[in-house]
């Protein structure tokens, strides 16, 4: 893995890696360093008179770096080095010189990362605090605004002069992104979000005359909704205590007893039903794989542990 964020940008940088190191974190594959903005084999090339603050914190983050257990290679070019990542293996690299050289002359394999959102995503998954709901992407100018939404329109009825209309209106997830170059060559933005939704709590009035007609009826659809109620706080509860792997172990077995043999599910689609994405399902399955609870065998996941995956979904034998 190549740790891109090495080139200081400001006292966070410091204070994440010094975080990490306090709380005893450690790496769990090899990995290298990007460049960074001095020099510690020789502090002349940019004296501490320049700018102290940032010579101060760009040397500290660097040790920092080194402690945590980087090879401190400090060149946005590392395949220049001996002992790299050979052809056919999986890297995670932030550097785009670096990802295209490993992508197409060395045969690795690695997305560009962004190194510290992707490090603090991934934990946020990995103990279930938080889930991500889509990864889109955007492009757009210095000081011009760039919008994505994804969502419906719901239709609305209205009644004017014995004439029904029905218009339809927005009811989607809006992010607004104006970027910003500031003269320091950093970024900033401003960013907006709007998510509206319909209010389905206040029936319409023919419905409450039906209601009141029919009390059977009001009956059914308090069951009704008491047990999607209940589907939903078991889903809330899963997606904000409960591991991924917990999750996805648990979809499997489900799957496996419900599931129509014409179902076939993606993995994308097995992301939106557990509350992930679709990398995240991918290395769990990886692993599922690698541990022998399940096997793949000609585009079909087939369990084969069933004991073991009970157990990772939290569930008892029957």
């Amino acid at each position: 893995m190549c740790i891109r964020d090495s080139f200081y940008t400001g006292q966070a940088h410091v204070d994440f890696i010094r975080f990490l190191l306090e709380n005893g974190a450690s790496l769990a594959v090899p990995t290298w360093t990007n460049n960074g903005v001095v020099s510690l084999a020789d502090p002349t090339l940019r004296p501490s008179t320049d700018d102290p603050q940032t010579v101060s914190g760009a040397a500290e983050l660097m040790r920092l770096y080194a402690q945590l257990g980087c090879s401190p290679t400090w060149t946005c070019a590392p395949y220049q080095h001996a002992g790299g990542p050979q052809f056919g293996d999986h890297i995670a690299v932030g550097e785009s010189n670096a990802v295209s050289y490993y992508n197409s002359v060395t045969g690795a394999r690695t997305n560009k990362y962004g190194d510290y959102l992707d490090v603090a995503l991934s934990a946020l998954e990995r103990t279930g605090k938080g889930r991500l709901l889509s990864t889109p992407r955007v492009s757009t100018q210095n000081n011009v605004e760039a919008e994505i939404t994804q969502g419906v329109q719901i239709p609305v009825q209205t009644q004017a002069n014995n004439t029904t209309t029905v218009t339809f209106q927005d009811a989607a997830l809006t992010l607004r992104v104006t970027p910003q170059l500031t003269a320091s060559d950093t970024v900033t933005r401003r960013i907006t979000l709007e998510n509206p939704a319909p209010d389905y709590s206040r029936p319409e009035a023919a419905f409450c005359d039906l209601l009141a007609r029919r009390p059977d009826l009001g009956v059914a659809v308090a069951l009704v909704l008491a047990s999607e109620n209940r589907r939903l706080s078991e889903t809330a509860r899963g997606l904000a205590l409960d591991p991924v792997r917990k999750r996805l172990a648990a979809f499997l077995l489900e799957s496996a007893e419900s599931t129509p043999p014409q179902q076939r599910w993606t993995q994308d689609m097995i992301a939106a039903h557990i509350g992930t994405v679709r990398d995240v399902v991918g290395r769990i399955l990886r692993d599922l794989i690698r541990d022998g609870l399940i096997n793949k065998d000609h585009g079909q996941l087939v369990i084969i542990d069933r004991e073991d995956l009970m157990q990772e979904a939290g569930l008892d034998e029957p």
